[in-house]
């Protein structure tokens, strides 16, 4: 019978799954980071988008969480 993992064994687990992911990514040819890079750029740029919107559709909001934000 399997027993539950403790939460570090939990944590060991995933550090090993990022330090794998890490080996593979810094495989990747220069072509495929530069592309990714500017995917990562262009989607910044559609949430920025999407960001500036909201806040133009709900000004309200953001005035409200300066406060909470300001007051902690």
């Amino acid at each position: 019978m399997l027993r539950a993992k403790t939460t570090e064994e939990q944590i060991n687990d995933v550090l090993e799954l990022l330090a794998g992911t890490n080996r593979i990514l810094k495989k990747l040819s220069p072509e495929t980071n530069r592309l990714m890079y500017l995917q990562e750029q262009r989607l910044k740029g559609q949430y920025q988008q999407q960001l500036i919107a909201l806040l133009d559709e709900y000004p309200a909001t953001l005035i409200v969480s300066r406060k909470r934000l300001t007051s902690k």
